[in-house]
Order: structure tokens, then C-alpha cells, then sequence
């Protein structure tokens, strides 16, 4: 069996471009089977301009989630800021396919990060950051430990 390695030191140069179609509607749309299907056809999708909103209006919301519960997965994220870029994010294989993005928005001088899921009434400050904002982007290793440290897989699967 072969070992996968990953460079936890690796970082991007920038989270805002250039990026292929693929990553650019990935990266901006809240709707985790939304943003499936159109990245996979990124480059021919001819289907409605308001399906690549980063938010679907809510009266298409309700239609998709009245097929089945798990379409609205990510559809209830908050929406993205100005200049904010999803980062990361955990999509849970369940009833309702439940999603947490970690999220980068560009300032003038600094990079401010945030983490959030479709459940932020429950309060924002639940998340925890250790570095809430940095000059360049962040590495894997410090991605992977902001997932770690908010129990963002080991918790729902536990």
C-alpha cells in the first residue's frame, strides 16, 4: 500500500487568482452539490446565470431542498464578504450535508480569516482561530490544524 505525503509547509501565493474556472466557482459558491456539479462542467456550463450566485435566491433554495434534504448542503452558509474567498471547507456525508468553510477576505494590508457553517446563530465565537489574520496566506499545516482544532471532522463523525 503507497503512503500519500503532503507538503504542510506549502502555501498558495494567493488565494484571489489566477485560478482555472474550476477553482474560481469553487471557491465562491455556498451550495456544496451546486458547486460540484457546475465545477465539473465549468468550462461548458450553460445553464442559468443564477446558479452561479455564491447565493441562490431563496425561493430556488426551497424547490432544490423539497427533491431531497442533502441538495442543501452549504446553501445556508452566510454569504461571502467583499473580496472573501472560501479557503477550505468539510462537507459532512449526511441527511442534510452539512458544511463548514474556512474562509480568507483580502484587506489593503493583511488577510482576515474566518470559519463558518450554516448554523451561525448558534454564535461565531464558537470557532476557534489562532491566527485570525496574516500577510501572505496561510500553509496547509496551519488549514489542516484550524480544522483540527475546531473538531471539524473528529466531533460530527464521533
Amino acid at each position: 500500500m503507497s503512503k500519500t505525503h503532503f507538503e504542510l509547509e506549502f502555501r498558495p501565493t494567493s488565494y484571489w487568482g489566477p485560478q482555472n474556472l474550476e477553482n474560481h466557482f469553487r471557491s465562491r459558491l455556498t451550495g456544496e452539490p451546486r458547486g460540484r456539479a457546475i465545477s465539473e462542467e465549468a468550462d461548458s456550463y450553460q445553464g442559468s446565470d443564477d446558479f452561479l450566485q455564491s447565493s441562490i435566491d431563496p425561493s430556488i433554495r426551497s424547490a432544490i431542498g423539497a427533491m431531497h434534504p442533502s441538495l442543501m448542503g452549504g446553501e445556508y452558509l452566510p454569504p461571502l464578504l467583499k473580496n472573501e474567498v472560501e479557503i477550505a471547507r468539510v462537507a459532512l456525508a449526511s441527511t442534510l450535508g452539512d458544511v463548514t468553510s474556512v474562509r480568507a477576505r483580502k484587506t489593503k494590508h493583511r488577510i482576515v480569516y474566518r470559519v463558518v457553517d450554516e448554523y451561525m446563530e448558534q454564535g461565531a465565537e464558537r470557532f476557534n482561530l489562532p491566527q485570525k489574520t496574516s500577510r501572505s496566506p496561510l500553509s496547509l499545516g496551519q488549514i489542516i490544524s484550524i480544522i483540527d482544532q475546531n473538531d471539524l471532522i473528529a466531533g460530527p463523525r464521533n
